[in-house]
């Protein structure tokens, strides 16, 4: 174990710098860089940890802060927020009812989001939610893709 696994830096009560740039594609770099972090960090302190803090029960998050190279191999869209450190998908399983109920909680608790996307893939569902920016012109946009 490495000193970042045994002591991670935290970036709200609940989420580390460590699970919100973490990455199954190992083989890529994914540091992000002094900007991204404090993306990250605005993210988690505003939006995920109020959205876990409503919700009652811990988020896994499966994807947040992407390098450019690791957006290219999930074929990430070229614009996405999560190059900026301004996104995160939490995966909800099989669970539909938990995405929706999780989409909703974002509207009540009036987060600063400018997307909710729930996306589908065979059975599993994840949300992405991405944090709004004052450069930001969307208001809270909800969508439904699947795959």
């Amino acid at each position: 174990m490495d000193e970042q696994e045994l002591c991670p830096e935290m970036l709200s009560e609940n989420f580390s710098l460590q699970e919100l740039t973490r990455t199954n594609h190992t083989d890529l770099d994914n540091t992000p860089g002094v900007k991204e972090k404090e993306n990250l960090r605005r993210l988690a302190q505003l939006v995920l940890q109020p959205l876990r803090d409503a919700w009652g029960q811990p988020l896994k998050v499966n994807s947040a802060y992407r390098s450019l190279l690791v957006n290219t191999r999930v074929h990430g869209s070229r614009n996405s927020y999560h190059l900026r450190g301004l996104a995160a998908d939490i995966d909800c399983g099989s669970d539909l009812a938990k995405a929706m109920r999780l989409a909703l909680t974002c509207r009540d608790e009036r987060l600063p989001v400018a997307e909710v996307i729930l996306s589908k893939r065979g059975a599993h569902y994840w949300l992405h939610v991405a944090l709004k920016t004052g450069d930001d012109r969307k208001t809270a946009v909800f969508t439904m893709t699947t795959y």
